[in-house]
């Protein structure tokens, strides 16, 4: 994925701006401290299973100390919803200081999709898909 194939999906000025500071969007993802912004990108990407959006989920509403996003994620029926909602979750907790930490989270959960090709989050969890 390129910073072209980025604006694409629309995202916000100020995520576009830290960005475009990089020569490649993998080093944007690891050195970004905010956990929305990678969970936006994840979801508009298919790159979560909602095993990983209900982890992320949990994390954040454990940083937060309230499980309301959580309960959300969790009933999911599949990966893209489970995957909004953890992004809710990681939204709401970002607007205090745990950004720096959700966002590790999130690159704990999903490593970094953009310095290797991975499956969209339908197919099998664990495996990578080289054709992207």
């Amino acid at each position: 994925m390129n910073h072209d194939e980025l604006k694409a999906l629309n995202p916000c000025l100020e995520g576009m701006e830290f960005a475009a500071k990089y020569q490649t969007l993998a080093e944007a993802w690891q050195a970004c401290d905010r956990a929305d912004w990678l969970t936006w990108l994840a979801f508009q990407k298919g790159w979560m299973t909602k095993k990983q959006a209900v982890r992320i989920a949990h994390s954040a509403d454990e940083a937060r100390k309230a499980g309301c996003c959580y309960a959300f994620t969790a009933s999911a029926t599949d990966a893209k919803d489970a995957a909004f909602y953890a992004n809710l979750s990681v939204a709401a907790s970002s607007q205090n200081m745990l950004n720096r930490a959700l966002a590790d989270v999130v690159r704990q959960v999903l490593g970094n999709p953009l310095a290797h090709p991975v499956a969209a989050a339908g197919e099998q969890e664990g495996e990578c898909s080289t054709t992207r």
